[in-house]
């Protein structure tokens, strides 16, 4: 297994299992049986692998799917999306449940909020709309999806993802179509 996969793979176990401000590089190279240095040509921080994973996790297959697939002519992109993300972390509740706990959640939804700004960004990017606005509408949904998600955890994902998704979708989508119809025939 690559070193990064390894770092990646043992970072989630220990979150899982340590309490994060106890996980340490020197801990994680010693578990993956690694030096400094080599920890250090993959990942800049501790934070710096939360990031990758989770953007390994809900950011890829979303972007991937997203380049692959036309889907500005799927009818039912933005339930597909959404529902990919939310059964990620469920799949994965253990990891994404501990997180949350971190800091009352505030790790988890600034990396959320990242990773779906730049989700964001890739939509936006072909709608005729100013630069600010664009910026500012990837941001809005990048919190607020990113706070819903830690609501969901907190509730011990009380609900669906396939509902999740259809409530996030159900407040949102108005949004994007009004603000460029002729992109979102496929609303």
């Amino acid at each position: 297994m690559p070193i990064r996969d390894s770092i990646q793979n043992c970072f989630r176990e220990l979150v899982i299992s340590t309490p994060y401000e106890k996980i340490t590089v020197t801990s994680l190279c010693r578990r993956v049986n690694i030096s400094r240095a080599a920890f250090y040509d993959h990942f800049n921080s501790k934070d710096a692998i939360l990031f990758s994973l989770v953007e390994h996790d809900l950011y890829m297959p979303n972007h991937q799917m997203m380049q692959s697939i036309p889907t500005r002519k799927l009818k039912s992109a933005p339930q597909i999306l959404m529902e990919m993300i939310y059964q990620t972390i469920q799949r994965n509740s253990l990891f994404y449940l501990k997180l949350n706990r971190i800091d009352k959640g505030r790790l988890l939804i600034a990396t959320l909020t990242e990773l779906f700004s730049a989700l964001n960004d890739n939509v936006l990017a072909d709608f005729d709309l100013p630069e600010d606005e664009k910026r500012y509408s990837a941001f809005f949904f990048a919190v607020s999806d990113a706070h819903l998600i830690s609501k969901w955890l907190d509730n011990g994902m009380d609900v669906a993802p396939a509902r999740l998704a259809q409530l996030y979708n159900k407040w949102t989508l108005r949004y994007w179509f009004d603000v460029n119809p002729e992109k979102m025939g496929w609303m």
